[in-house]
């Protein structure tokens, strides 16, 4: 039976773990979850718990990894932490008799964190916001004044961030947004640091949409396109258009795996190109609901080699879809010395 290890991933991944358990027809496995907080959520759903030391540089852990896949037979990982890192090192963990399943060619997984560097190797392809790379507190307000003058509302971002940490809209009415902020106090805000690489861009206004996607090495398996709404209802819809334009992406790229693809519309409605997550997004499960389990359909290859995979068919589109939170026995973690 095929043992496979998450290592520090968000607790997405224990809607990952059940979506692989409720895979038809079904997938034998066992999941270790590991994090370094006892009571990290994806533990729910694990067959095993385990805690992961704290402030390990990269080559002790991955001494630590390699003692974890001696310990309890690994022989499947998904990394988490330091997944770019990791997943460089797939032919140790070969010899060790693991099989990292990657997001992406090891040579650019950590680039794919980076919109500046995507941006530059997919604007070409997909349709991007018009934006500037700056690197002083100086330049960037240089660019929102720019886009002020021309009637826009500019937004910065970080070049590399996690769930929209450090965006934010400029303006100086009162907030409508948790994110809107004045410029001179954004100014303020990143005192005297130098300033991390982000984009200046004119805020785009109108829906977003979500694409989670199974691939296997550049070839789209299957693939779920949610369009966003309030209070966290979502519509899983057909868009052809961004289809190809995400299948034209995994190709260029080589994803693997699961990966999510986040776009937006501009003031004339046209769904410009944001960012990729390489792994599975916060809303797989919304993503899945329609009766595409994209979790089997990326794993089994891996999981279940040889078996035949139905991928299935969404529903009749488009569907509304909501998460909603389940109880589950929480296991006792082990403790690691």
């Amino acid at each position: 039976m095929p043992r496979i290890w998450f290592n520090r991933h968000f607790s997405v991944v224990a809607r990952v773990i059940a979506l692989l358990r409720a895979a038809d027809p079904g997938i034998d496995f066992w999941a270790l979850v590991s994090h370094r907080h006892a009571h990290f959520a994806g533990f729910a759903m694990g067959d095993e718990a385990l805690m992961e030391p704290v402030d390990l540089p990269p080559p002790a852990y991955l001494d630590w990894c390699l003692g974890v896949i001696r310990r309890f037979s690994i022989t499947h990982l998904v990394p988490g932490h330091e997944q770019s890192f990791l997943t460089r090192q797939e032919a140790v963990f070969a010899e060790a008799g693991c099989t990292v399943i990657r997001a992406a060619p090891p040579e650019w997984l950590a680039d794919i964190h980076r919109k500046d560097w995507l941006y530059a190797q997919l604007g070409d392809l997909l349709p991007l916001p018009p934006f500037e790379v700056v690197e002083s507190v100086d330049a960037a307000a240089a660019v929102v004044r720019r886009l002020e003058a021309d009637g826009a509302m500019p937004c910065l971002k970080p070049c590399v961030s996690v769930y929209g940490h450090g965006f934010y809209r400029i303006r100086d009415e009162p907030p409508v947004y948790p994110f809107d902020l004045s410029l001179a106090d954004w100014i303020a805000q990143q005192g005297s640091e130098p300033l991390a690489p982000h984009l200046v861009m004119a805020y785009l206004p109108g829906t977003e949409y979500s694409v989670d996607v199974a691939a296997e090495h550049g070839r789209v398996l299957a693939l779920s396109t949610r369009r966003k709404g309030e209070h966290n209802i979502q519509e899983l819809i057909h868009h052809p258009a961004l289809a190809e334009l995400t299948v034209g992406a995994v190709e260029r790229l080589r994803l693997n795996g699961l990966s999510n693809f986040q776009f937006k519309e501009d003031q004339s409605g046209k769904a410009c190109f944001l960012e990729i997550n390489p792994r599975a997004s916060g809303g797989i499960g919304m993503a899945c609901a329609g009766g595409i389990n994209l979790p089997a359909v990326a794993y089994r290859p891996y999981l279940a080699p040889g078996s035949t995979e139905v991928v299935g068919q969404h529903t009749s589109l488009p569907v509304r879809v909501t998460e909603i939170p389940m109880a589950r026995r929480f296991p006792q973690a082990i403790c690691e010395a």
